[in-house]
């Protein structure tokens, strides 16, 4: 599923096909047919990075070792010392919530726009095991377009 989400000045495109990611976020968009955003989404490539995979991995929601990504990850936490690098995947995605499940664990992030092109963005986290899981960081991420910097 690819999401757009609009305010007046703003448009944001998540590509929540795998583990949702930011394809766009600036300038509005106007309307776009679901070939549109696929077209848009397929022709995204983050930039490689030095020491990194020699794919590009894309800055998702909540980033994450295991898909390539070389900065901190989004969610730490661990077992008793073990399972500290969750495998999770995607398991539903609606307009503004992705569902992210595995190793016992389930994180919805949830995004908004708002109307004045304030973007919004929360985790959850939910353990669904018999084992407590503690949780050192939960943090979201978002790519900044050039044109901020």
């Amino acid at each position: 599923m690819i999401v757009h989400l609009r305010a007046e000045t703003v448009s944001m495109v998540i590509d929540a096909r795998e583990s949702p990611s930011v394809v766009h976020w600036g300038a509005p968009l106007g309307e776009l047919s679901e070939e549109d955003l696929t077209v848009l989404a397929d022709g995204v490539v983050s930039p490689l990075q030095a020491n990194a995979p020699g794919v590009p991995v894309p800055i998702a929601l909540l980033p994450s070792a295991r898909a390539g990504y070389p900065g901190r990850p989004g969610l730490r936490g661990h077992r008793s010392g073990a399972g500290w690098l969750p495998s999770l995947a995607p398991t539903s995605a609606a307009e503004t919530e992705f569902v992210l499940e595995g190793d016992s664990l389930r994180v919805v992030s949830t995004v908004e726009l708002t109307p004045s092109g304030v973007a919004r963005l929360r985790h959850a986290v939910t353990n669904t095991g018999a084992e407590p899981y503690i949780v050192d960081g939960l943090e979201a991420a978002l790519p900044v377009p050039s044109c901020w910097i």
